[in-house]
């Protein structure tokens, strides 16, 4: 549902004020299995909301809204927030082990971050060397030298640093037998994300390419992963800001 005529920050405001209607209904929780929280639909597609002009621009921000907009009733609302946690949210941090009592159809959570896993024998053994030698072998955020590649007059003691994926390897290459899961993902992460079809289309190649890479020191390398800290672009495209 988009009207070309209407702007971006209406459909926006309109959203906003469906989000905060929900956060008072009763009815807004996505049930999830034992041992997990259920889910606050309301905060899924605040969240969404939120961070969408920041991620893909305008175009994300008005897909989002725009998508809010069109559930008028409570269970649609829920449905889209269970959509998009179940087939974008899941699998960026969902770990090896998953439950698979969240079912949408015939998928499960379990189904979508199968999709999305590719053995580990696949990885490119080439990955952490060419970032590691590109980011000249210290840590981008801490500046920590590789224990390797440390010089002589630095004191610092024995560091290993982990070449470290921006977007997990688990969600940039996906097995062929449940493509159906990873498409939906892929289209979500495609209009919310503001990626060229062509860098999703190649994006099983990409994930393993030194530009998806970084080398950080194990505790930022944790807390990146677990998405407690992120990035965010700055003037100068070859610098970045964590947050």
């Amino acid at each position: 549902m988009q009207n070309t005529v209407i702007s971006t920050a209406i459909y926006v405001g309109q959203a906003r004020q469906i989000i905060e209607q929900l956060a008072t209904n009763q009815d807004r929780w996505i049930t999830t299995p034992p041992g997990v929280h259920d889910v606050d639909a309301s905060r899924v597609l605040d969240a969404m909301l939120s961070n969408a002009h920041r991620t893909g621009g305008e175009s994300s921000e008005r897909y989002t809204a725009c998508a809010i907009c069109a559930c008028k009733e409570i269970h649609e609302q829920v449905n889209l927030a269970r959509t998009w946690f179940m087939y974008l949210l899941w699998p960026f941090t969902a770990g090896a082990h998953q439950p698979s009592d969240l079912v949408s159809g015939e998928a499960t959570i379990d189904d979508t971050h199968g999709s999305l896993v590719s053995a580990n024998r696949e990885r490119s053994s080439r990955f952490r060397t060419d970032v590691n030698r590109r980011d000249g072998y210290r840590c981008v955020v801490s500046g920590l030298w590789d224990g390797a590649h440390r010089p002589f007059d630095v004191d610092q003691g024995w560091v290993t640093l982990i070449g470290t994926r921006i977007l997990k390897r688990a969600v940039g290459v996906f097995t062929m037998d449940r493509t159906h899961n990873a498409a939906a993902t892929w289209n979500i992460i495609w209009r919310y994300s503001g990626l060229s079809e062509e860098n999703i289309q190649n994006m099983e190649r990409l994930v393993d390419d030194p530009s998806n890479g970084m080398m950080l020191h194990h505790a930022v390398h944790h807390v990146f992963d677990k998405l407690k800290v992120y990035l965010e672009q700055t003037e100068c495209s070859s610098e970045k800001t964590s947050t």
